[in-house]
């Protein structure tokens, strides 16, 4: 398999941001109408331009999440693709973004209620490993051997486990940005169908139709980033985490300020604060950076040094110490993705031994 990644190094709040950037939309994928709609949601007043400055912001938001998908080794068995319905979620929000703008509108919010579901799952998975020997179960669905779980059962479990600040994020309105979605995926109302919003049938998209597509999109996609920081709340706490291990940093594991800016702009600072008063007690994240502030500082030149310029030479003659860290930690955050990628679609991999079976035969030997 083949597989692009990305990763951007974004410095503040006041930089710019494009869609197609942000998504890696290529010019020769977009129509006619793609172009006319980019546009037009560029140019629109005040409050429409603010949604989809917005919308910008929370996309790039919950791709930074890709650097908090850590790999839980289990007990026993199989583990290489735990995080393969992220990254498969990731995928479909991508074709959601292009079908939109393209003036798709119908196939956008299908789609759309696609990714909601798929990451969402993502978690639901997630959080059951925590409490089991190893993931047959997983393995068994991804395969097609075990009957798929009832959406409606994973929102129950995923808002009973989390323990959430209600005025931001809720499940009654994860439940109706959901059904608005389905509505799409089986029999519109009249008021909801597509040529209604636009007042014709003509293929050619109207200002409604990309307002109501822009409206819509963008409350599911803050629904999912709320979901992603519930159940990542470090995020709310980035850390200079190559100050304390280099390049050799644990995976999945923190958010670092380049990973933070586009989430407080996404969310706003104000909300930031409020959320990291709610979490700052509890554990997690506690316990995690507990550990982290417990570690020593390394100096520059052991920071650097932990780079394998063999393996990846970066010609950085005449660059500061803040510009060969830029390089550095950009390239190591591609590289990072594109592991993840190819674990989370690559062969299931390498089993880890049954403990259980191999204490069981040792005391048997010594008795």
């Amino acid at each position: 398999m083949i597989f692009k990644v990305s990763a951007k190094i974004i410095l503040n709040t006041n930089q710019t941001i494009e869609m197609p950037k942000v998504w890696d939309l290529y010019p020769d994928e977009f129509s006619k109408d793609g172009e006319y709609i980019l546009k037009l949601l560029e140019s629109q007043d005040d409050f429409t331009r603010s949604i989809w400055e917005l919308t910008k912001w929370t996309c790039q938001a919950i791709l930074e999440f890709q650097d908090l998908q850590n790999i839980q080794i289990p007990y026993r068995g199989k583990w290489f693709n735990i995080n393969y319905l992220f990254f498969e979620g990731l995928s479909v929000l991508r074709e959601a973004f292009l079908c939109g703008i393209n003036g798709q509108t119908h196939a956008s919010l299908t789609t759309l209620r696609s990714g909601l579901e798929i990451i969402t799952t993502h978690y639901w998975w997630k959080e059951r490993a925590l409490f089991e020997k190893d993931n047959k179960q997983f393995y068994d669905w991804i395969r097609g051997e075990l009957k798929s779980i009832p959406f409606a059962k994973i929102i129950d479990d995923t808002f009973c486990d989390s323990e959430i600040p209600t005025e931001m994020f809720s499940k009654d309105s994860f439940k109706s940005i959901y059904s608005q979605l389905c509505s799409y995926a089986h029999k519109p109302t009249k008021d909801e169908a597509i040529t209604t919003i636009r007042e014709s049938n003509i293929p050619k998209p109207s200002v409604a139709q990309c307002i109501y597509w822009l409206g819509l999109t963008y409350a599911t996609i803050q629904s999912l980033l709320y979901l992603m920081i519930i159940k990542n709340p470090i995020c709310l706490f980035p850390v200079p985490q190559y100050n304390k291990f280099g390049f050799n940093p644990p995976v999945g594991i923190f958010f670092d300020l380049y990973n933070y800016i586009p989430l407080c702009r996404a969310i706003t600072q104000k909300r930031i604060d409020k959320l990291r008063l709610h979490y700052i007690e509890k554990d997690p994240p506690k316990s995690t950076l507990d550990w982290f502030y417990e570690q020593p500082d390394l100096d520059n030149e052991v920071i650097l040094a932990s780079w394998d310029d063999q393996k990846d030479p970066i010609k950085d003659d005449g660059k500061n110490f803040e510009e060969k860290m830029l390089l550095r930690i950009a390239v190591m955050k591609a590289k990072m993705r594109t592991t993840h990628y190819s674990f989370s679609y690559g062969d299931e991999g390498p089993e880890i031994p049954d403990l259980d079976q191999i204490i069981k035969s040792l005391t048997q030997e010594m008795i």
